[in-house]
């Protein structure tokens, strides 16, 4: 079943007017992250958008004064 035809369960895809889905669902692909995976590095081009269906991503940032700042995103 292609992804377009599918509901979406990303709280932030579910909220897209449903043509707007359906335009952005062509492009959309299943992945599966490993636990510690980094997806995004300093200074380096973002290759990828993930929208987390199942699954809690931790971002952590190193300010320039060496102050660290954590959060946590759930789906």
């Amino acid at each position: 079943m292609a992804v377009a035809d599918t509901p979406p369960t990303n709280q932030l895809l579910r909220l897209l007017d449903p043509s707007e889905y359906q335009r952005l669902a062509s492009a959309l692909k299943p992945t599966t992250q490993r636990a510690r995976e980094v997806l995004y590095k300093p200074n380096e081009a973002m290759r990828n958008v993930y929208f987390p269906e199942n699954a809690v991503i931790c971002q952590l940032t190193v300010m320039t004064n060496g102050a660290h700042d954590f959060s946590l995103r759930r789906q």
